[in-house]
């Protein structure tokens, strides 16, 4: 039993919050059966039913995958009140701490660039869109590989609609999304959304901004 503040989930030992937004929080833990190292993505949704969803969404997608730029999922768990995705640990930084420092060379924006174009395909060529691609949703590691993380509003291909919608309702982060999935175009969100997102994500790695 592992305890963390007010956070307990069965054969966990919780060592350290890693990072938080307004829709979940991520912690650090060893599973008590190898001592294997994992992360904890916990809900901090209200609705149950909401919570839920989008975690066995999430979970659902990445249990579907096998690629060596997506983390593996290995569990879903409930305690309580709480959940949470127990998904493999990846020793590294989000990219968005590199661009910010401006410590990646033309050769590395190649590099991850490829890779990323890699995974982007690997996933379309499985059904999946990941709808959010951007520096904070990518893991950069010491070897220079890169992890696709955070799958929560991925979706099926074929599976959106183009109602529209409101600008808070938005999936997805503003700066590097499509037009299509603002809701305001007559388009369908498709796996070239993603391309999109890649594009923009290879102008602010060269330029910085």
């Amino acid at each position: 039993m592992a305890v963390e503040g007010n956070i307990t989930f069965k054969g966990y030992s919780i060592s350290k919050i890693i990072t938080k937004n307004q829709q979940h929080e991520i912690w650090l833990a060893n599973r008590e059966t190898d001592g294997e190292k994992v992360v904890l993505k916990k809900s901090l949704l209200i609705h149950e039913n909401n919570r839920y969803y989008i975690f066995g969404h999430e979970f659902e997608i990445l249990k579907g995958l096998d690629h060596h730029g997506i983390p593996k999922a290995h569990e879903f768990v409930i305690e309580g009140n709480n959940m949470a995705l127990v998904l493999e640990y990846i020793e590294g930084q989000e990219l968005k701490e590199s661009i910010f420092k401006k410590e990646i060379s033309i050769q590395g924006v190649l590099d991850i660039s490829i890779q990323l174009a890699d995974i982007l395909h690997y996933i379309h060529q499985n059904g999946v869109i990941h709808k959010d691609i951007n520096p904070a949703n990518i893991m950069l590691r010491k070897d220079g590989s890169i992890k696709l993380i955070d799958f929560a509003i991925s979706s099926q291909l074929n599976s959106e609609s183009n109602d529209l919608l409101h600008t808070d309702q938005i999936e997805g982060t503003l700066n590097y999304i499509s037009p299509e999935q603002t809701g305001r175009t007559a388009y369908l969100v498709k796996h070239k959304c993603d391309l999109y997102s890649l594009g923009v994500l290879m102008y602010e790695l060269v330029a910085g901004k």
